[in-house]
């Protein structure tokens, strides 16, 4: 069983909506991201709910898509923003 941890988003990064989606900008290297309509939820949530399992338990009222299933997407979809430095993880 994986370890249970948390997400953080990354200080210092700037957020606009912009035609459906959420722009994120690093203003110190110019850097820019697109999140889609999901992906900009997630970003939201992470500022209450920062597990995966939170995230999941809030999408799953509205999404109809098993929680394992959803679990693996939110989980890649964090690992991916890990990636790309725009979130941290720690353990829980």
């Amino acid at each position: 069983m994986p370890m249970a941890c948390r997400y953080h988003k990354r200080a210092g990064l700037m957020a606009a909506a912009q035609d459906g989606e959420l722009i994120l900008l690093d203003p110190s290297s110019g850097s820019y991201w697109g999140l889609n309509s999901t992906g900009a939820e997630i970003w939201a949530l992470l500022d209450q709910l920062s597990s995966p399992s939170e995230i999941v338990q809030h999408l799953s009222q509205r999404v109809d898509i098993e929680p394992s299933s959803l679990h693996i997407v939110v989980e890649s979809y964090l690992a991916e923003l890990g990636k790309q430095g725009l979130v941290s993880r720690s353990p829980e």
